[in-house]
């Protein structure tokens, strides 16, 4: 899709996520971090930083929330971000924190809701969930879509046999590395099966 940005003509964008990391790629989720327009503009409820050139109002303290050239910037940036995501699931440095910065609803501001839905929407249908699949040499191939990975609870599991949920739903049992409870809400958002 191209966008001409009807303020500078601009046709295309940079956008960049920058992933909060500790010095071995390992995600280090914190607190919320600012939207940036070439220079901070303010808290954006998301757990990385964003930066693209966003339209901004003139006091440059928040993002114009009618403008379609930042509703455009959103759902480019949601790509950049689902690449993130795959590229450092490719690897071996990423462990389920990455869940963590997975925006939930009503987490962000406004004007990068539709950035929320479209992360959401992408990550829904990608292979980025890690499941109890037999070990290979390929980290990739225990990745499964959201829609395929079967989440027990505890309670579940003592009184029943996962197996026989999984064989019916035709769903692999998430990595037992993945704290599902501390992650229940972005599983179930990214249309996992929770039982």
């Amino acid at each position: 899709t191209r966008f001409i940005n009807e303020r500078s003509g601009q046709a295309t964008a940079q956008i960049s996520c920058a992933l909060p990391m500790d010095a071995n790629g390992k995600i280090m989720p914190g607190g919320p971090k600012p939207v940036f327009a070439f220079l901070p503009v303010r808290n954006s409820g998301l757990r990385f930083a964003l930066h693209a050139d966003f339209d901004v109002v003139a006091g440059r303290d928040d993002l114009i929330e009618d403008s379609e050239w930042n509703e455009w910037l959103c759902q480019q940036a949601a790509h950049v971000f689902k690449d993130c995501i795959m590229a450092g699931l490719q690897g071996t440095s990423f462990d389920s924190a990455w869940l963590a910065l997975v925006p939930l609803q009503g987490e962000v501001i406004p004007a990068l809701a539709r950035f929320q839905a479209e992360a959401i929407g992408l990550l829904r249908e990608c292979k980025c969930i890690p499941t109890e699949a037999p070990v290979t040499e390929d980290p990739v191939a225990r990745l499964s879509r959201p829609s395929s990975v079967l989440v027990c609870s505890a309670a579940f599991s003592t009184l029943f046999d996962s197996g026989w949920v999984r064989a019916a739903k035709g769903c692999q049992n998430i990595s037992s590395s993945i704290d599902a409870e501390k992650y229940s809400a972005v599983l179930e958002l990214l249309g996992c099966n929770l039982n």
